[in-house]
């Protein structure tokens, strides 16, 4: 069977991402600032990444929820069950409460049912799995990107946090890939696209043919970002769709 049917879905990593809290290793005591900060390679004292990660797992628990109720021909009484016990688990435990406050609600029972959602949820999902390897190369392009422009004098103050939220905006899709799928990597396409359009028709003024070529260079790597997203994202028919209009249009395709 494989794990693909925890990987294709919200249900799948919602249980995936449990599944590690469960099993970690820590002391009893261990504070689920901690936890969730080593599950995800946040320092444990950035409070600022720490609430926008706690959104974004709520997040996860929401849409898996509407997810699986969206689902034809399911038992209510049977597969959402799960939700209505972990939904009183993110209730009653906060960043400061021991982990095993928090594991006592991932019962056997609730972790079973959520895999069975999970599987049930994945036969009729078309979402995109992208591997680790793309994530990490596309992680990496990203910020050297962001270094570059940063460090490029002749890009206006106005243009350059423009183009830096962006990529801001990929990056961070990049790095809760694991909550939310390729779901959240075409909602920051969406964000971007216009950008990349955009970005074709802008100049450097009063720039000289080196630093011309330089600002040529960065909108083509943003563009060759863009056309990466579109093309790990997007489903064929909606490519097809795209087709003549906004794909041919990013630089670097």
């Amino acid at each position: 069977m494989g794990d693909k049917f925890l990987r294709n879905n919200s249900v799948g990593r919602l249980y995936t991402l449990l599944d590690e809290v469960k099993k970690m290793g820590v002391p009893a005591n261990t504070k689920m600032r901690e936890v969730w900060a080593r599950v995800f390679g946040i320092e444990p004292n950035d409070a600022e990444e720490l609430f926008l990660l706690y959104v974004e797992i709520l997040r996860l628990l929401k849409n898996a929820r509407e997810d699986m109720e969206r689902l034809p021909n399911i038992e209510p009484s049977l597969y959402l069950q799960p939700f209505q016990q972990l939904e009183r688990a993110f209730t009653v435990s906060s960043f400061e409460h021991p982990v095993e406050h928090f594991k006592r609600f991932l019962d056997d029972a609730t972790m079973t049912g959520l895999k069975f959602g999970a599987y049930a949820l994945s036969q009729a999902s078309q979402e995109t799995i992208v591997e680790q390897e793309v994530l990490d190369n596309l992680q990496s392009e990203i910020e050297s990107l962001i270094q570059d422009i940063l460090q490029s004098e002749e890009i206006i103050h106005e243009l350059r946090s423009f183009l830096i939220d962006r990529l801001d905006d990929i990056r961070r899709a990049i790095m809760y890939y694991r909550l939310n799928g390729s779901r959240g990597l075409r909602k920051a396409l969406e964000t971007t696209i216009g950008a990349s359009f955009l970005l074709q028709f802008s100049q450097v003024p009063n720039a000289d043919k080196d630093s011309q070529d330089r600002w040529e260079n960065m909108k083509q790597r943003f563009g060759k970002v863009i056309a990466k997203i579109a093309e790990i994202t997007l489903s064929v028919t909606v490519k097809s769709a795209l087709e003549g209009t906004i794909l041919p249009m990013l630089p670097g395709k």
